[in-house]
C-alpha cells in the first residue's frame, strides 16, 4: 500500500488484540482502558443501557458512553430474526466489519474516529448481537449543518475541499464507501470533516468499471438535492471542489450517476412542492413526545403538535422545544381539531406521525426522495413496526400498513381509528412507501399492561353499545386463538423473547376485551342502559 500513499499521509498507530470464548468473541485496541475492556467482555449490553441514546433504528441502537472522562460511541446491532442469525452464521457481523474497515482506514490516515473494540455474542452456532465502540467526536453531521447551521462561504469552501480530498484518497486506495450520505460526514467545531459508518465499504484490486460505478453512486448520494434543501448553493461548491480532482474526469466518463450530478450544475432554489409539514396528534404522550419530535426535526420544514387535551405535561415539553402546538380540549372532536391544524399548515404536503412513533432515517430519506421527483400520487401509505424493549417486531402480524401518513394538504377527511384521527382518502392515486415507522411501547411492563387493558376495555364498551356480545366459551377460544395465531401461525417466535412478550400482550388484550363484554352483559344497570339508549335517542 505504501506506493499508493501520498507523502502527506499521516499513518496512525493502532494495535489490536483478540479474545474468544464459546459465547462471544472480541477484538479491541490495546490502548483501551483495562476496566472498560473487562466490562465490554463481561456485559456489553449493560453498557448499552447506561449510555445516552443518539440513534434508534429498526435493528440498531447507538448510544454515547462516558468513562473516566473519555467519551465513546457504542453501537449495537441486534440479530433477533432467526433468518438474519442464519445468514450471519458464516459471515461477518456489522460490528466486526466496522472494526476491520475502520482500523484499515484509520491506519492509512483517513479522518475517521479511532476504533476501539468490537464484540460478537453467539447462541450456539448463531450470532445474536454485535457491538462496536469508537471514540466520540464532538461534531454535527453535514446534513444537520446544512439544515440548521449558517456556514459562511469560506467555511463551506474548506468543508468542500476536505470532502474532495477524502474522495481522492479513497480513489487512490480503490475503496468505495457504499453509503456516502451527508449523515455519514461529521463536521467538528474546528471545521474538520470526519468519515463514519464504514461497515459497508468495499475494496477493489484495480480501478475497474464496477469500482467507478460504485464510486459514482457514492458521489450521487452525497450530491443528492435532499442533502442541500436548506442551502442548495452549497452543493455547487462541493461539486466544483470534486471536479478539480484528477479522478473526476474518469468518474464522469464511466458512471452515469456521477455524470448526472457532476456534469451539470443543480438548481440553487427549492421547489415549494417539495416542502412538507409534520403533524403530530398527541394525548398524554409525555414519555415519548420528545423522541418523536427529535426524530423529525432534521427533515421537517414545519412541525405542528396537535395536543388533544393532555394532562401529563405534554404541552410543556413541546413548548420547551420551541415547536408550534395547537391545543384542543379532551371533549372536543379530535378529527375537527386535526382538520383545523391541517388548514394552518404552511406547506402543500403533510406527514402525519403519532406521538409514540419515531421516524427512522431511511424513511426520512424516502419521504424526501418521493417529494423531490414530482410525485404522481396524492398520498402514500406508511406501515408501522412495534418496538418492544428495543426490539422491532417483524413477525406475529403486529405490523400495520393501511394508514395514509404522507398526503397532500387538501386530500380526504379524518376519521377516528383507535382514538386517534387518521386520514380516509379516496382509493385512487394512493401509493406505498417501503420503510416503516417505529412504534414505541412503554418501557415498563406494568405501564404497558395498564395501557393495553385501558384501551381494550374502552373498545369493549363501545362494541357492547353497538350490540356485540361474548360468552365464556368465546372468551377462552378467542384469547387462545389470538396467541396461537400470532406466535405459531404468523411466526412470532422468530422475534425471540420480544415476540413472545408481544403475543402474550395481544392475548391479554383479547382476553380483557372479551371479559369486559361478559361483565357488561351480566350487569343489569348497564344492560338496561344499552337497551334504552336507542329508544331515548329516537
Amino acid at each position: 500500500m505504501s506506493n499508493l500513499e501520498p507523502m502527506t499521509c499521516e499513518h496512525q498507530q493502532l494495535q489490536v488484540k483478540k479474545r474468544r470464548s464459546i459465547r462471544r468473541a472480541m477484538r479491541w485496541d490495546t490502548q483501551l482502558p483495562k476496566d472498560l475492556e473487562l466490562k465490554l467482555w463481561q456485559d456489553p449490553h449493560g453498557l448499552l443501557d447506561q449510555g445516552e441514546t443518539l440513534h434508534i433504528k429498526l435493528s440498531c441502537s447507538v448510544v454515547k458512553l462516558q468513562h473516566e472522562g473519555d467519551t465513546y460511541v457504542f453501537k449495537c446491532q441486534d440479530l433477533n430474526d432467526l433468518g438474519a442469525r442464519a445468514k450471519n452464521a458464516l459471515s461477518k457481523t456489522t460490528g466486526c466489519r466496522s472494526m476491520q474497515n475502520s482500523t484499515y482506514l484509520y491506519r492509512l490516515g483517513i479522518p475517521t474516529p479511532r476504533p476501539r473494540a468490537c464484540i460478537e455474542t453467539t447462541v450456539g452456532p448463531f450470532k445474536k448481537r454485535s457491538y462496536f465502540l469508537t471514540d466520540y467526536v464532538e461534531s454535527t453531521t453535514l446534513y444537520r449543518l446544512m439544515r440548521h447551521g449558517s456556514p459562511d462561504t469560506a467555511r463551506l469552501q474548506s468543508i468542500a475541499e476536505q470532502i474532495a480530498d477524502i474522495l481522492e484518497r479513497l480513489d487512490e486506495l480503490k475503496v468505495a464507501h457504499k453509503d456516502l450520505k451527508a449523515e455519514n460526514l461529521l463536521v467538528d467545531p474546528l471545521g474538520k470533516v470526519w468519515l463514519i459508518d464504514l461497515e459497508s465499504i468495499t475494496r477493489y484490486r484495480q480501478h475497474c468499471k464496477p469500482f467507478r460505478q460504485r464510486q459514482g453512486r457514492d458521489v450521487s448520494d452525497l450530491l443528492h438535492p435532499r442533502n442541500w434543501r436548506s442551502n442548495p448553493a452549497a452543493a455547487e461548491i462541493v461539486r466544483q471542489a470534486i471536479l478539480k480532482k484528477s479522478f473526476a474526469a474518469k468518474l464522469i466518463e464511466q458512471s452515469d450517476e456521477a455524470r448526472q450530478y457532476l456534469g451539470e450544475a443543480r438548481p440553487e432554489e427549492n421547489n415549494s412542492e417539495q416542502l412538507f409539514t409534520v403533524l403530530i396528534p398527541s394525548y398524554n404522550n409525555a414519555p415519548t413526545i420528545a423522541s418523536c419530535v427529535d426524530s423529525v426535526c432534521d427533515i421537517a420544514d414545519e412541525i405542528l403538535v396537535v395536543d388533544m387535551g393532555s394532562t401529563d405535561g405534554t404541552h410543556d415539553i413541546v413548548r420547551n422545544k420551541g415547536i408550534g402546538c395547537i391545543l384542543g380540549s379532551a371533549t372536543a372532536d379530535r378529527c375537527e381539531v386535526l382538520e383545523v391544524a391541517r388548514q394552518q399548515a404552511q406547506h402543500p404536503w403533510i406527514l402525519q406521525i403519532m406521538a409514540n412513533e419515531r421516524l427512522n432515517p431511511e424513511l426520512g430519506r424516502q419521504v424526501q426522495d418521493t417529494l423531490f421527483f414530482n410525485p404522481t400520487k396524492d398520498g402514500y401509505r406508511i406501515g408501522t413496526t412495534p418496538c418492544v424493549q428495543g426490539t422491532h417486531l417483524r413477525y406475529g402480524g403486529f405490523q400495520r400498513s393501511d394508514s395514509v401518513r404522507l398526503y397532500r394538504r387538501d386530500l380526504g377527511n379524518y376519521e377516528l381509528v383507535e382514538h386517534m384521527p387518521e386520514l380516509q382518502p379516496p382509493d385512487h392515486r394512493i401509493g406505498v412507501l417501503r420503510s416503516r415507522l417505529a412504534v414505541r411501547t412503554p418501557e415498563s411492563v406494568v405501564d404497558d399492561i395498564k395501557e393495553r387493558v385501558t384501551a381494550s376495555t374502552e373498545r369493549a364498551e363501545r362494541d357492547f353499545h353497538r350490540g356485540q356480545r361474548s360468552t365464556w366459551p368465546k372468551l377462552l377460544w378467542r384469547s387462545s386463538r389470538k396467541f396461537i395465531e400470532a406466535y405459531l401461525l404468523r411466526h412470532g417466535w422468530r422475534d425471540g423473547w420480544a415476540g413472545l412478550h408481544a403475543c402474550l400482550m395481544a392475548m391479554l388484550e383479547t382476553y380483557t376485551h372479551e371479559m369486559t363484554l361478559v361483565y357488561l352483559e351480566r350487569s343489569p344497570e348497564i344492560e338496561i342502559t344499552a337497551r334504552e339508549a336507542p329508544r331515548r335517542a329516537a
